[in-house]
């Protein structure tokens, strides 16, 4: 997930890293190690960047 860089622009790509990092650091600050609940959270965030419910993986 961290090898592509999701958005058409280099604007858009470094705004999907940067909110991407956030969700990553919150979780690290809450303590979540729960392998389940982090990946649920990375796939909720690119749905929510694509704005694309139907989207979880590049294809």
């Amino acid at each position: 997930m961290g090898s592509l860089r999701e958005g058409k622009t280099p604007e858009e790509k470094d705004e999907y890293i940067a909110g991407l990092k956030q969700i990553i650091n919150d979780m690290r600050r809450d303590k979540v190690k729960d392998f389940s609940t982090v990946a649920t959270e990375i796939a909720a965030y690119r749905r929510r960047f694509l704005q694309d419910p139907s989207r979880v993986l590049p294809l």
